[in-house]
């Protein structure tokens, strides 16, 4: 899933840097299409709440909260192709957020029913992003990714911030 891609140092500007420490080797991975297709459910998610927005706006209860949840789905679907995996946590904790405000509705019914479409739209694109994003091939991914990035760190001079050994 590795591809080592061999740069010539004048080719990029960033390898100015890469000179100081001798990388000359940069690490593509390649990302499995679900991973893709999940950050496209999530941008959708934020794309259904924009909508919802712009032609029903008196549905929306809090104009404030609408744009916090647009610019919340549209940042964890960038995260998600930029292989960060605490995506998967953080929609994890939206979803058990909106259970836990169902359960302590005082009917599921009314809790449904004052929930707009495009929220339960995000939520159900949402669920779909979400076990995508945990099929063995995204899991391998995240973790290559994290791999990459803390040797870049390394190799740069920095530390992984999980590392105890600094």
């Amino acid at each position: 899933m590795i591809k080592r891609n061999r740069q010539t140092r004048s080719s990029n500007p960033k390898n100015a840097r890469r000179e100081d420490h001798d990388v000359t080797t940069q690490d593509v991975i390649e990302r499995p299409a679900y991973v893709t297709i999940a950050a496209a459910l999530l941008g959708l998610a934020a794309g259904a709440l924009l909508l919802e927005w712009m032609l029903m706006s008196e549905v929306v209860i809090s104009n404030g909260a609408q744009v916090f949840f647009i610019m919340l789905w549209g940042y964890l679907a960038f995260a998600a192709l930029r292989g960060h995996g605490w995506v998967r946590g953080a929609i994890i904790a939206i979803l058990i957020v909106t259970v836990w405000g169902l359960v302590n509705a005082d009917s599921y019914g009314t809790a449904l029913a004052a929930t707009s479409t495009g929220s339960l739209a995000g939520k159900a694109l949402a669920l779909v992003a979400l076990a995508l994003l945990f099929l063995p091939g995204a899991a391998t991914w995240f973790r290559e990714r994290r791999a990459a990035f803390d040797l870049t760190d390394a190799a740069y001079g920095g530390g992984s911030m999980l590392n105890d050994d600094d």
